[in-house]
């Protein structure tokens, strides 16, 4: 391995452990919870899409998806941690190289572990198809062992970021 590449792979652990030391534990979220978050919320079950595994990727057991103008709220299980954590590291990855290419611009905290990570984001990106968002955003990725939530919105009215807020002071998750 060469020096400059032994080098990065330091860097990159210590940054990841550093954010990690800093940040907030991720609680245990279930559907159960998310639907309850869902429903104080103001979402009833018909603003909520359900999908089991027969529907969804290879990896993904259920899926549960609010669209309501400029606010998205998701939910994912997989069949176990490591395709939760391969997901969530996509994303991750897909995030710091808009951050690398100057395409989102803003506040945010991030970090992935092995088994729990999160990014939270406030601010505008230009163009990320990972996530199919462009624009004002305010936003939180959550993953922990075998689950993912995503809570959007895809403005910065204070409406949306109260309900963003509201909905994730529900499951106990940081907000951005």
């Amino acid at each position: 391995m060469s020096f400059k590449r032994l080098t990065t792979v330091v860097l990159t652990c210590a940054m990841v452990f550093t954010m990690a030391g800093c940040s907030k534990s991720i609680p245990d979220v279930g559907k159960k919870d998310f639907m309850k978050a869902c429903d104080k919320a103001g979402y009833d079950d018909y603003m909520i899409s359900e999908f089991d595994e027969e529907d969804l990727d290879d990896d993904m057991t259920y899926e549960a998806i609010v669209r309501d103008g400029n606010i998205m709220l998701v939910y994912c299980e997989f069949e176990d941690e490591e395709a939760a954590h391969d997901y969530y590291g996509d994303i991750y990855a897909s995030f710091m190289d808009l951050k690398k290419d100057k395409d989102a611009s803003g506040s945010y905290k991030m970090f992935i572990t092995k088994t729990s990570g999160y990014i939270i984001f406030n601010g505008e990106v230009d163009d990320w198809d990972d996530m199919y968002l462009d624009g004002d955003v305010y936003f939180g990725i959550y993953f922990k062992e075998d689950y993912i939530v995503v809570a959007v919105s895809e403005s910065d009215k204070s409406k949306d970021i109260k309900t963003i807020n509201k909905f994730l002071e529900q499951l106990e998750l940081p907000t951005p």
